[in-house]
Order: C-alpha cells, then structure tokens, then sequence
C-alpha cells in the first residue's frame, strides 16, 4: 500500500538544559524557549564544565551590557549557541577577556551597533553576528585564528573590517550580503590573507576570496588564478569587473545576485562554470564563453532574465539540467560548430529557452526566426469568379481525449479552490471560455482534488486532472515540560481532513543529528509528549499536518 504525504511545518525549538539559549527571531510559532532545572546568575542562564562556564541564554533587555567574567568562581569561557540570538534592545556588549569562543548564532539577529572582540577570543562561530542590520563597527583582537561560515553576513551597516594577522580561517560567506561594506583590509603580518583595492585576497594573490557587497566596480590583479565560491555573492552595486587572463577557476555561487552587473568577462583557461555562478544576475543581457570551457553546472546562469544571447565554442560538451533556467529573454545562441557538434552536447533538462533559440551554427541556423518573404505582384489581376466556393458550415472538431491536463497544487484555506488548468493539445495550449468549460470535484478539503475540461467550439469531449490540496500551516501553541526529560509541544489542530500529524525533534536546527520522527495518526490531536530525553543537550522540534492520498 503506497502513501503519499503532503504536509506543511512550523518549526519550534525545545531547549531542555542546564542552560538554554534565547528562541532564534526565524523560528516561528513559540515565543519563549523551555529550559530545565537551568542554573541562573542575574539575566543569565548558563552550564558548567569542569571549571569553565558556557553563558546559555540571556533573558534580559539591556542596552548596554557587560557579560561576566567570574560565575560561581569559575572563568566564563563561551558563549554559546543562541545566547543573545533576537535581542534586539542590545546596542553594546562588552566581552571579558576570559572568553575564548563565541558560539553559532550567539547575536544572530541581535541590535548590536558595536563590538570589540577581546585579545582571549579564538574562534567567532557560524552565523554569530548574521544580520545584525545595526552593527557598524566591528573589532577583530590579534587573537582571533578563524572567523566561520557566515560570521557576520548580513551586517548591511558593517562598512569595514580589518583582518588581525593571527587569522588563518575565513569561512566563505563570512562578510557575505554586507551591503555598505567597501573595504576589506588585512594586517601586513597576517600569513595567509592580504588585501589589495579594499578586496580580500589569499596571501600570494591568486585567489579572491570576498569583495566586499558596497563595491561598484573592481579590477581583479594579474596573477589572480581563482575566484573563489560566494567570493561576490549578492553584491548588488557591483557594475563594473575586470579579470585577468590568468583567471582559469571560477568556483560556485561567485556571482550569485550580482543585480548590477551588466557584462563579465570570461578569461580563455576557465574549463568550467560552476553551480550558481552566475545565478540572479538579472542585467546581464549576452556572455560569451571562450574556447577553454566545456561544461556548464546547474542553475550556472539561472534567472538571467535579461539575458538575450550567447556565444558557445565548439569545445562545450555538457550543459547541466536548468543551467539556463529562466532565462526569458534569451533568443540568440551562436555555435562556433556545425549544427551536428551542436546536437552532440549534453544539454540537461528545463534548458527550454535555450534550446528553442535560434542556434547560428556554421552551416545553417537551428530554429531560425521567420522572416516573411513578400510574394511577386502580378500588375495584371486574375478575373474574379462570382460564384463563391461552398463553404461546410460544421469542421471537424478535435476531441479532448488526448489533451493534457495540469493545475497548480494550492494550499488548504476553507474555501473552494479552483486554480486554472493548463489545457495543450497537439503542442497547442487552449484557451478557456473559447476551447473548453472547466468543472472542479473534492475542491475543498486536504487531498486529491480533480479539475475536468469539456470541449467547446472546435474541440469535444472531456479530459480530466489533479491537483493537491496541502495542509495549512500547523501553528504551534505552546511549548512546556510536563516532567524531567519531557518536552510536550502543543499546536491548534488543522482543518480541511488531514489525516494526522507528524513531531520530529533533533538537536541540531538544521535536523541532521539525532533526529527522531513520531506520528500521530489522529486528525483531533493536538499535542504531542517527548519522553526520554537527554538532560543537558538541546532539542529542536517542529510539527506538521499530513494528508494520506491514493489506496
């Protein structure tokens, strides 16, 4: 017996510890987090190990704060996870010397205008200070050696920073989205990473490795080999770029969203164009890729909608699925091969309006545009029969039978749904009111819904279709802690005949470690008891409605 689920989750966090970080500000349906026999000390909430404290949670609204340095006689080593993740009344916060690392998402969110990371930090985790929008100073103590995966993306009022030279990581991303960030400089000692034109570079300059996102023009140095992943992501002002012939990597996601970006050069030694690397670059209008690139990655020029041509060499070979998706404007592709090289590429599925472009090739046009050819004039009329041909007043019509019949899958909201179908037939699509009548059946409630077209004008017959009706979201209520080692999660019960629900819980937010699945297969419950938990580790957990469909 096959079953298909379709559901819709909301996601809620269960923090069952000594001591639990603040509720992340992207996690809906629950306003506070529920924390277990957690040890206290003022506003904050923390866990001890060994003779080190890790501060938890913050539970208060200062502006101006000075974390502790000493809690119940042991050094306050960590700030972890979440700690201040959503606290937006805090402007400053100062950071005693005894810490040594700054947790994942530790002021994720948070109001911070300011922060000096003291000479005792060596690590700033993942996404700790990601879109803090106020935060316009940051700085980085000689003791910091790595700087993680996102650190301070998004940090729109950050307009610069400076490298220390103790510095041997930086995560991609980790200045990534800082749109009024236009210089990056890097100490002189730092062995690793230097700085030229306010844009970070690896020690030796051949790699580029983040161009700060204010930056509206760049010319990239010669000798620079590689461009590394995100090294330009979402940098929006960005105009104008040059780079040198001696570029022969550029990795994914490099020019991810570069909205203003009008041409690129690509250097003759790049071999391949990775995922994404192009992806959202809505100005670019051609790009031209020269003789040493055979392959082209996924979704590489994805949503290039002003895009309107393309120049190929013959050495391409592959062209991955939606590599050129979306690209709506795109007309024109020209092929330096004859038209059977051009069939011999591998070019992956939804390439559409590239493979519907006209193909200059060598020796013909593939899909040429017509032209109409306007027909010789005879100056000398032919005579005019009077009678008129016999008109047969009733054509054939076409049947339905082997339409094809699609509608969009809609959301469950009480009401009658009635999303118009799409009707082709013969690679022509059929226009409603003209070609056919539309009838809807079990149109209301979660499940399979059924979308029926009956032929008018010169087509009959009928053919019908589906589509899904997907739970609402399951909006949690309540989070609490009936008993040691028990979350107990509550949500307002879906309308619209779902079947049951389903709880996970996990403990990490991204649900990739210990994760755990329970169903409750009952329409009118409600909530839903964890038991057997482990004290002293953080649970994540979200719920969502399901739908059985089919037998």
């Amino acid at each position: 017996m096959k079953i298909k689920r379709i559901t819709s989750a909301v996601m809620a966090l269960a923090m069952l510890s000594a001591g639990a970080g603040a509720l992340p500000s992207d996690i809906a349906g629950l306003d506070t987090a529920i924390t277990v026999n957690a040890l206290t000390y003022g506003d904050f909430e923390y866990e001890v190990s060994g003779s080190s404290v890790t501060i938890t949670r913050y539970t208060g609204s200062d502006e101006e704060l000075v974390i502790p340095s000493v809690i119940d006689g042991k050094k306050v080593k960590k700030i972890g996870a979440y700690s201040f993740s959503g606290r937006r009344s805090l402007k400053n916060v100062t950071i005693p010397n005894t810490v040594t690392s700054i947790g994942e998402w530790a002021f994720y969110n948070s109001g911070l205008t300011s922060v000096v990371i003291p000479d005792s930090v060596t690590s700033i985790d993942q996404i700790a200070f990601c879109d803090c929008f106020k935060l316009a100073s940051v700085t980085l103590s000689d003791s910091v050696k790595s700087i993680g995966i996102s650190a301070f993306c998004g940090c729109k009022s950050l307009t610069s920073v400076t490298i220390p030279k103790s510095v041997t990581s930086i995560a991609h991303l980790a200045f990534g989205n800082c749109a009024g960030m236009t210089s990056i400089e890097v100490d002189e000692a730092n062995t690793r990473y230097s700085s030229y034109d306010g844009v970070l570079y690896n020690k030796d300059k051949t790699k580029l490795v983040c161009c700060p996102g204010g930056k509206e023009s760049i010319s990239v140095p010669d000798g620079v080999t590689s461009i590394s992943d995100s090294a330009f992501f979402d940098c929006k002002s960005l105009t104008s770029l040059t780079l040198p012939d001696s570029v022969n990597s550029i990795d994914a996601w490099a020019f991810y969203k570069c909205k203003s970006l009008t041409s690129i050069n690509i250097p003759n030694g790049v071999t391949a164009i990775g995922e994404n690397t192009f992806d959202s670059c809505t100005s670019l209008t051609e790009i031209t890729f020269p003789d040493s690139v055979e392959s082209i990655d996924a979704w590489a020029i994805y949503g290039c909608t002003s895009l309107t041509s393309v120049t190929f060499s013959d050495s391409m070979k592959i062209i991955a699925d939606e590599a050129f998706g979306y690209c709506t404007s795109l007309t024109d592709v020209y092929y330096s091969g004859t038209e059977e090289q051009w069939f011999a590429i591998i070019i992956g599925a939804d390439n559409e309006r590239l493979k519907s472009a006209a193909i200059h090739c060598t020796d013909g046009v593939i899909n040429p545009k017509e032209e109409p050819t306007p027909e010789p004039v005879d100056p000398t009329p032919e005579p005019v029969d009077p009678t008129p041909e016999p008109v047969d007043p009733t054509p054939e019509k076409q049947s339905l039978s082997k339409a094809t019949v699609k509608a969009a899958n809609k959301t469950y909201t009480g009401k009658a749904l009635k999303p118009a179908p799409k009707v082709t037939l013969g690679g022509k699509t059929l226009k409603s009111g003209t070609d056919y009548t539309v009838k809807y059946k079990n149109n209301v409630k979660c499940g399979k819904a059924t979308v029926t077209v009956t032929g008018k004008g010169d087509y009959t017959g009928s053919k019908s279709g589906s589509f899904i009706i997907k739970p609402k979201k399951v909006a949690a209520k309540k989070l609490t802690s009936p008993k040691t080692k028990q979350i107990k999660l509550t949500w307002t019960k879906a309308a619209g005949g779902v079947t049951g629900y389903e709880v996970q819980t996990a403990t990490n937010k991204s649900f990739s470690k210990g994760k755990k699945t329970y169903t409750v297969a009952k329409a009118s419950a409600a909530s839903k008891t964890v038991t057997k938990l482990k004290k002293g580790k953080k649970y994540f957990a979200h719920v969502r409605a399901y739908k059985k469909v089919g037998k």
